[in-house]
């Protein structure tokens, strides 16, 4: 009687310690319309809105692995969790009350009480302090609530085992429920931006303050080490090593050696005296981990054009349909809608992605063709994105609407953008499996071997490693937008204060032809990747 209410006991904080992930995922989806409300309620140019979008995805995407550096290595997952989910409700709270004449009487009054557009100082701190924390949050709850969970259930008998079993099941599709039903029926028919924000931002208060109130009953596990400083030892050793002959003090080569780049981490087995051979084996799988690392950097690479083309979505394309005809009979449904067809779209190609890669057997060609048809859907989206502008701009000259302001409706129905949509839904489905897969197959024998064990707490751990790198490569995608259309401002002149007077196309078609080049660089670097890697698994 005693264990059973025990397991309860612990499912029951399991379920609390997973509660943030809702919110949060809820808030990510209610940004889709982030774009949408700088432009009309900030009255700012799509083109700065969308950078500091892009550059506020990219910073969330990026902080996850340092984050989990930090967690590792000094602070454990309980206190990145703790203070994620704090700066998670804290941050979505200050971007409610920046909300346009909410807060009107502090920092300075709006001229007139229908300019809806006017923010004061007061609102644009909170709005980018809570920006900051927002992606702080985000970065922090996408791997550390996982990494707590897998600590409570350490000890896992089999009536536990169940209940997280069905657990995580409701955790793997949180990420298309709470979408479909949080964002698209709770919110689609809210139109007004201080109840969009607010909303959310008591829920999240709600959930974040519940799992906070019960980090006294959580377990805390000292940090562990993480294989990132693991792996920055190795290779500051090498460098810093002045042998270059690969060979122990003695005379003698060391007993074990990597037999591919990069060689020169074997210095740092040269300078290892002789000692029993599971020290010898831990000191090779250290400078195998280090060297896996420096070997993805190459190809990583190729990845950030396609995170380049995923940084369009959630701002020019929404941009673009935020001023079209999205009437269906007599409603005019609101651009938050958009995300139903985009939801079912990933959902689609996840679907299908993951069932082609369980019944694989060469899981590394599947990965590179996987990344290689990422690429070519990027180029096809680009294509396509381009013709659907050429399209619009050609109607906005037809009706004249090119001297209008930007809250004319353009009388083209944004069911056009559809299939662009569907294509980056595509790109961004294709791109992270396939990534992971192509870490997995590169990845020396002793990880793969605890990459398998999915049951594992070390499998998982590890696996979220992979994680987050996949994040960080995206990340650097997202930010190499921002400098991308920065630069093509400063050369060009496609790009104005509204999207009418803009050649948004042009951009497009440079996407397309960058992403192309992209492609044929992945080939090759891919193809050179793929015949080392079977030489080296035919030596072994």
């Amino acid at each position: 009687m005693s264990g059973c209410i025990h397991t309860i006991t612990n499912f029951i904080k399991s379920v609390m310690i997973l509660w943030p992930k809702f919110p949060d995922a809820l808030v990510h989806r209610i940004f889709f319309v982030m774009q949408a409300y700088l432009t009309n309620g900030w009255r700012l140019s799509f083109t700065h809105a969308g950078a500091i979008m892009n550059f506020w995805e990219g910073m969330s995407l990026i902080l996850p692995i340092f984050l989990q550096f930090m967690a590792d290595t000094f602070l454990g997952n309980l206190v990145v969790a703790s203070v994620s989910t704090l700066f998670s409700f804290t941050g979505i709270g200050m971007v409610a009350l920046s909300v346009p004449r909410i807060l009107d009487n502090h920092g300075g009054r709006c001229p007139s009480l229908e300019a809806e557009s006017c923010v004061n100082h007061t609102q644009v701190a909170l709005f980018f302090t809570g920006m900051v924390l927002i992606a702080i949050g985000r970065a922090g709850i996408s791997f550390s609530l996982d990494a707590l969970h897998d600590e409570q259930n350490a000890d896992s008998n089999c009536c536990k085992t169940c209940f997280t079993t069905c657990l995580n099941c409701a955790v793997r599709t949180d990420k298309y429920c709470i979408h479909l039903v949080g964002s698209l029926l709770i919110f689609i028919c809210i139109r007004k931006w201080k109840l969009l924000f607010g909303i959310p931002a008591v829920y999240s208060a709600y959930m974040g303050i519940s799992f906070l109130c019960g980090t006294c009953c959580y377990i805390r596990s000292k940090p562990k080490g993480s294989p990132i400083a693991t792996a920055c030892r190795v290779i500051y050793a090498a460098a810093t090593s002045n042998n270059k002959s690969q060979q122990r003090p003695d005379g003698r080569k060391p007993s074990f050696a990597i037999g591919r780049f990069p060689r020169c981490l074997n210095r740092v087995l040269a300078t290892e005296g002789e000692s029993a051979d599971n020290v010898r084996r831990f000191e090779q799988q250290r400078v195998e981990t280090a060297g896996f690392i420096v070997r993805m950097v190459p190809i990583s690479m190729t990845f950030l054009v396609c995170g380049m083309v995923s940084s369009i979505g959630n701002t020019y394309f929404v941009e673009q349909a935020n001023h079209m005809n999205r009437k269906v009979g007599s409603w005019n449904v609101p651009l938050l809608a958009l995300q139903l067809p985009v939801i079912f779209f990933k959902f689609f190609h996840d679907m299908w992605l993951s069932l082609f890669f369980k019944c694989s057997k060469n899981k590394l060609s599947f990965a590179i063709t996987g990344i290689a048809s990422a690429m070519f859907y990027s180029v096809v989206c680009c294509i396509t994105a381009a013709g659907m502008e050429m399209k619009r701009l050609k109607v906005i000259r037809k009706y004249g609407l090119l001297d209008k302001p930007d809250d004319e409706v353009i009388p083209m129905h944004a069911a056009w953008l559809l299939l662009q949509f569907f294509l980056l839904a595509g790109l961004d489905s294709f791109l992270r499996t396939s990534i992971l897969e192509f870490y997995k197959g590169c990845a020396p024998e002793h990880l793969q071997i605890r990459l398998r064990d999915e049951n594992g707490n070390d499998g998982r751990a590890l696996g979220r490693y992979l994680d987050v790198a996949v994040d960080f490569v995206s990340g650097l995608g997202f930010l190499w937008s921002v400098l991308s259309v920065y630069i093509v401002g400063k050369l060009s002149n496609w790009f104005k204060y509204t999207l009418n007077r803009s050649r948004l196309d042009r951009y497009y078609w440079l996407l397309a032809g960058l992403s192309a080049v992209n492609l044929l660089v992945f080939t090759v670097v891919a193809s050179v990747y793929k015949r080392k890697e079977n030489t080296n698994r035919n030596r072994g």
